[in-house]
Order: C-alpha cells, then structure tokens, then sequence
C-alpha cells in the first residue's frame, strides 16, 4: 500500500488498534471516544 500511495500520489487512511503500524505509518493520529487526541503532526516534525 505504501507504494501505491506514492505511485498514485495519494493518501491512504487506515483505522486500527494494531500497534504494528506505529513503524510504518508517516503520521498518526489518535482519537478517544470519537474525540481527536492527538493529529501526529508534532510528532511527525520530531521525527522528520
């Protein structure tokens, strides 16, 4: 799926519980009760 992002120049938005994902993913964005805890970009820029 990575690939065919980039290749397509498009976004692909995945909802999971699966922790797995924290090393693959550009961004992550955290949501609680249907609330936004957290949108990843701080932690993007730190890690980028």
């Amino acid at each position: 799926m990575q690939t065919l992002a980039k290749e397509q120049g498009c976004t692909i938005f995945l909802v999971t519980h699966d922790n797995r994902i924290l090393d693959i993913a550009d961004r992550i964005i955290y949501m609680e009760d249907g609330h936004l805890i957290s949108d990843g970009v701080d932690a993007a820029a730190k890690v980028g």
